[in-house]
């Protein structure tokens, strides 16, 4: 005997978690963030440290020896600009990968309560199917006892079929909104989500524009501007002067005059020194300067554009706390009076048609309308929800 392995059942941290570990564009991420620390670590590099040899006649028809060491020693404050911008990076890196993981959270999220709806609204659509089934059932009923003409039970098959029909569509919405779930957790394999009651999310957080102060995009933008001027800092660093240091050991062979008395040496370097220098841009100033300009330059768009994405974001809070405030109270409205309408509506009208006193036309009608409050009431927590979760989005919460 087979037994097909039963399909997990998950709660939403337990697929953000999953997200968290699985999610490819986050791993992509976390190595960028290696990527810019391992690169700090060569920010003071220094350059490559020369070392030659002269050989032949340097100095006379003999053969001579010519041994040398230097190394290129960059400015300190080079040094220091270039540590500074590495440093810069990283955060950036780093806020870069805070953004990932919020669109992250935002999009499992928006799709785990997108199930629970889909799933409440299938509900809501089979217990319609089941009222109309006994409609569907008394009116062939009636029909057969020649109580009642073939246009009421046709109408009634006919309501059904579009009900079903419904059903069928709400189901193919939930398997396509798994999907992009399974997409968000980067899992292969088929899940359930916790079988919870769909209710609103609570959301108490007193909201105020200088929340989006934590919006991780508007951080990295921000980050943006500390990357820009530390550009700016390291061009304005290239134009100092650099040094140069070396050392070198030479034979000179043949007679030479030492304390006034010559002397013969043979072909042993012994003879030393050191070498000093200093690099100044005397040819290239200019350009030195126009890329310190220009970085300057970037400074302003970054702020420019970190003051444009912030105006954004405070634009989007306020919108979506105008809609967090609407559904909120279409909430209520479902929840204090059209719900217990729509019950009261639909026992009167179940209690008439059976008992004849209403037609079949009062009594779909109320079926309908019954359908109508339960969908609006579903569509308007799942409204509110999405609302919810796009406030936490822009708050990085």
């Amino acid at each position: 005997m087979n037994l097909k392995a039963q399909s997990p059942t998950l709660t939403l941290p337990e697929a953000l978690e999953m997200a968290y570990k699985n999610n490819q564009l986050l791993q992509a991420n976390t190595f960028e963030v290696q990527s810019a620390e391992k690169w700090r670590r060569a920010a003071g590099i220094y350059p490559k440290t020369d070392f030659n040899a002269q050989l032949g006649q340097n100095n006379s028809s003999r053969f001579d020896e010519n041994f040398s060491v230097s190394q290129e020693i960059p400015n300190p404050a080079l040094l220091k600009a270039r540590r500074n911008l590495a440093d810069q990076n990283i955060l950036a890196s780093r806020q870069n990968f805070n953004i990932s993981k919020q669109e992250l959270v935002f999009n499992v999220r928006q799709s785990w309560y997108q199930i629970q709806y889909f799933q409440a609204l299938e509900k809501v659509l089979i217990r319609e199917d089941s009222l109309l089934g006994q409609f569907v059932r008394a009116a062939s009923l009636k029909f057969k006892t020649g109580e009642s003409n073939l246009l009421e039970k046709t109408t009634a098959e006919n309501r059904q079929q579009q009900l079903q029909q419904s059903i069928f569509q709400v189901r193919s919405f939930l398997e396509n909104e798994k999907l992009k779930l399974r997409q968000w957790m980067n899992s292969p394999g088929d899940f359930t989500i916790q079988e919870n009651e769909f209710l609103s999310l609570v959301f108490f957080e007193i909201l105020d524009s200088t929340l989006v102060k934590n919006n991780p995009m508007l951080q990295y933008a921000q980050q943006q501007i500390a990357v820009s001027e530390a550009e700016r800092r390291v061009a304005k660093a290239e134009q100092l002067p650099d040094f140069s240091a070396g050392y070198f050991v030479q034979s000179l062979a043949g007679a030479q005059e030492v304390d006034g008395q010559m002397r013969n040496y043979n072909a042993t370097p012994r003879f030393q020194g050191v070498q000093l220098g200093i690099s100044v841009p005397i040819f290239g100033a200019k350009g030195y300067k126009a890329r310190t300009e220009a970085a300057a330059v970037q400074v302003l768009a970054h702020q420019k554009h970190s003051d444009y994405l912030q105006a954004q974001l405070h634009r989007q809070l306020r919108q979506s706390a105008a809609q967090f405030v609407f559904w909120k109270n279409n909430v209520a409205y479902h929840q204090n009076t059209a719900l217990p309408n729509a019950k009261s509506i639909v026992q009167n009208a179940s209690r008439g048609y059976q008992s004849g006193d209403i037609g079949y036309l009062e009594y779909a009608q109320a079926l309908q309308t019954n359908l109508e409050i339960q969908r609006t009431y579903l569509e308007a927590i799942n409204n509110l929800n999405q609302a919810v979760i796009s406030i936490q989005f822009l708050i990085n919460q």
